[in-house]
């Protein structure tokens, strides 16, 4: 039988997917949620109240009683995950969501090309039809947000509207991104539907294009950083956990640092193995350093300049990161458009490395690394937060029960 709080967790992933079925194709729910996600202020406002109606639901039920272990982790990551998401609706962040890399246009356009049957199946190309429909109107609420936004003085970057806008000239471009789902269909019975909401949609494309690039680039900030208050429940998005960020900038130097001292010692053996390393560690020195406007250290701001702006971050990141120079742009696009993710490998990592050596410390000779590992895994997905208290307490590594709602409620 699925306790309270697990019936909850259910419940909050089956009414958000039928609110936002972008969400619900790109983690595979199974159901009918229908194509469209509306991105516009009525949409917004409908999953930030259903945010805040599960948060208090979830209060009610810890406060009834005793929970079993699996429940209070359950519980607490609910909490978590809740209490950031609710957060970041409070910031407004949703009427300037623009995201060039990773955001809703490439969510938008990639949902259409995800549903492309594998086989040819009537049902499936109905569905296909329906998302490819979709796209117009998603655009227009997602337009609707921003320029909301704009009214409330709330822009987003110029930079992530502009290259945002340069990206939707490629899918509206001739002959369209979706030409492609056109040709495989052939000449089907819903070979002109298809064709005339592919039409819709490239014009879609096209008009976003327009619009950020005429009307909402004047209008954004010049800025490409978020500001302390935006970072830090970005960050917290990111990580599940509230991290000491000027701590986490200062260690990230350091560990940049190291790395590259040691590649001096031993480049014979490691020279050529360790790109991804200084790349990840140069992510976060580069993502906590822009958004947070903080001084570039000595001996390094000699080097690089003595603050954050793009240009700054692109050097970092093709000196120190050694990214390959025709990744630099897209990347650091990336880092200024969701702040907090590119941090999330390396300082993921280190909470990891500290929480099985605190459990090597603790239980000694005992300790067993595969057992450690597998416990670890049991706990399922969980924030960083989370994770020291989880493995301490056998109690809370129990595994919890199975139920029809995905394993992760993160965006």
């Amino acid at each position: 039988m699925v306790s309270a709080i697990f019936a909850l967790c259910d419940e909050y992933v089956s009414r958000y997917a039928a609110l936002d079925p972008l969400y619900a194709a790109g983690r595979g729910i199974a159901g009918d949620f229908g194509a469209v996600t509306d991105l516009g202020p009525e949409g917004i406002a409908a999953r930030a109240q259903l945010v805040h109606d599960t948060l208090h639901t979830l209060e009610t039920l810890t406060a009834a009683g005793a929970l079993s272990g699996a429940d209070r982790l359950a519980a607490d990551h609910l909490r978590e995950r809740l209490t950031a998401e609710r957060d970041w609706h409070a910031l407004d962040e949703p009427l300037r969501l623009l995201n060039a890399v990773y955001g809703p246009l490439r969510v938008i356009s990639g949902n259409v090309e995800e549903a492309r049957p594998a086989v040819e199946d009537a049902a499936d190309w109905e569905r296909t039809l329906a998302r490819l429909a979709a796209v117009p109107v998603m655009l227009a609420s997602w337009r609707a947000a921003l320029a909301l936004g704009l009214e409330r003085g709330l822009p987003a970057a110029r930079r992530q509207a502009v290259e945002t806008a340069l990206r939707a000239d490629r899918l509206a471009g001739a002959p369209g991104v979706h030409a492609r789902l056109l040709a495989e269909y052939g000449d089907g019975p819903l070979a002109v539907p298809l064709a005339k909401a592919a039409e819709a949609a490239h014009a879609g494309y096209a008009e976003l294009a327009g619009y950020l690039r005429d009307e909402y680039a004047p209008r954004a900030t010049e800025r490409d950083g978020v500001g302390a208050r935006r970072y830090a429940v970005a960050s917290r998005l990111a990580l599940g956990a509230d991290v000491d960020l000027l701590e986490a900038y200062d260690w990230a130097w350091a560990e940049l640092h190291a790395v590259e001292a040691e590649l001096a010692s031993e480049a014979a053996r490691v020279t050529g193995g360790s790109r991804d390393v200084d790349a990840a560690i140069a992510r976060v020195v580069i993502d906590i350093g822009l958004h947070l406007d903080l001084p570039v250290p000595e001996p390094d701001a000699a080097r690089h300049g003595p603050q954050w702006t793009f240009e700054v971050a692109r050097d970092v990141l093709a000196t120190r990161g050694r990214c390959v120079p025709h990744r630099l742009d897209t990347e650091v696009v990336r880092y200024c458009g969701r702040p907090g993710q590119a941090t999330a490998y390396k300082l993921g990592e280190r909470a990891w490395l500290a929480a099985r050596e605190e459990a090597r410390a603790r239980e000694g000779a005992a300790f067993d690394l595969r057992r450690w590992h597998r416990d670890a895994l049991d706990l399922g997905p969980i924030g960083l937060g989370l994770l020291p208290e989880a493995l301490r307490t056998p109690a809370l590594r129990t595994p919890a029960p199975r139920t029809s709602a995905p394993d992760s409620l993160g965006r």
